[in-house]
């Protein structure tokens, strides 16, 4: 070999590079199969989180409708009924829900003592708390109470009981001004087996009413809301 002349490669001499492992089959298989276990890798990577906020989400619902269902959901009340049993008025125990309207009470007190006044019972026991109630509502020198006692004159609910009672019906209770009401009733008379006695018999009348409530432990005991009648008028309906 001449001074600058090529020669042959020597033993010590380093050889090129051989062609990359991905160019052969193995190198290509090994390189798919890397691939696709990074895909499962991240898949499942994935899969984890979407569980972890699931599982977050869940637990908060969880703790929420635990709280919610904590909560009480009943609101105690107090409800006042007439000597009927029916309301006429819904306070809460805690707080004012409800408010007392007194244009219900006063209606229910005009039914009840129309219906109180013109009933007739055979038992003379039920009929004196009948009169009671209705005569705790007549102020001892009103007209109305005068106007009742001329009536039971005429016509004494304890003579009628001997052979009759008598049943009311109110219809309609009308305020007609701050004081004043009409109520409409209609009344059946039966003999003491139980029959009808006589057609049905139709009545109006006029009152006129003031709430003044009592002081005394006897006043709230038999007229609590301190209603009153000062004059009272009826007609018979032809």
């Amino acid at each position: 070999m001449g001074l600058f002349g090529k020669g042959k490669k020597g033993e010590g001499e380093q050889q090129a590079p051989s062609s990359p492992a991905s160019s052969t089959p193995w190198g290509n298989a090994q390189h798919a199969w890397d691939d696709r276990m990074l895909r499962l890798a991240l898949q499942v990577k994935n899969w984890q989180r979407a569980f972890t906020v699931m599982a977050g989400i869940a637990g908060l619902s969880v703790v929420g409708v635990t709280y919610i269902g904590a909560q009480s959901k009943i609101v105690p009340m107090i409800v006042e009924v007439d000597k009927l049993g029916r309301s006429i008025a819904v306070h809460a125990v805690d707080g004012d829900l409800a408010t007392v309207d007194r244009s219900r009470i006063e209606y229910r007190e005009v039914v009840d003592f129309i219906e109180d006044a013109r009933t007739v019972i055979a038992d003379n026991a039920a009929m004196k708390k009948t009169q009671g109630r209705m005569y705790a509502r007549l102020p001892n020198d009103s007209a109305a109470r005068a106007y009742i006692i001329a009536e039971f004159k005429q016509r004494d609910p304890f003579v009628l009981n001997q052979s009759m009672t008598i049943m009311p019906t109110v219809k309609t209770a009308l305020k007609i001004s701050d004081k004043t009401w009409q109520v409409e009733w209609e009344e059946q008379a039966y003999n003491l087996k139980g029959e009808p006695w006589g057609p049905l018999a139709r009545y109006k009348a006029n009152l006129e009413t003031k709430m003044a409530p009592g002081s005394t432990e006897e006043s709230l005991r038999i007229n609590p809301i301190g209603f009153f009648v000062n004059t009272i008028s009826w007609t018979k309906q032809i």
